[in-house]
């Protein structure tokens, strides 16, 4: 994973970039997309009293999202981002799992209603030999 961060305030000490690096990696290691290409880009500028953040995720098989934030303390602007992070990366698991449901779903389906027990020519030989219902019933 890798996390950029950009600040024309100088912003980011080192104990700010540190504590930045691990909150914001938390939600994508806690729903194990940390194995995959993942980027963060962070920015933050002061805009009068507050600190404004805005981070930029990509993900492999995800568009890319962007959670800004805004809060007076830097280290608080943090905490609010990585829980957006966290909130748009579950929603997106939840639907990937519910579309991975239905098509199993509509899989099961289609194959439970194309199954046939005979072919085409057992069933007409069952028919003529007046056979197919005492089979079907067994």
């Amino acid at each position: 994973m890798q996390i950029a961060t950009h600040s024309t305030d100088h912003l980011f000490t080192a104990p700010l970039k540190k504590y930045a690096e691990e909150k914001l990696a938390r939600p994508i290691e806690r729903h194990k997309l940390d194995k995959s290409p993942t980027t963060l880009d962070v920015e933050a500028h002061n805009r009068g009293e507050a600190t404004e953040l805005k981070i930029r995720v990509s993900l492999a098989g995800l568009t890319p999202f962007t959670v800004q934030v805004a809060h007076e303390d830097a280290y608080a602007a943090i905490d609010l981002a990585a829980d957006k992070i966290e909130r748009v990366v579950r929603e997106f698991q939840e639907k990937r799992r519910a579309k991975n449901r239905r098509k199993v779903a509509a899989g099961t389906r289609l194959e439970d209603e194309t199954e046939d027990l005979f072919t085409q020519g057992e069933e007409e030989v069952l028919r003529e030999m007046g056979a197919l219902d005492a089979v079907l019933e067994a």
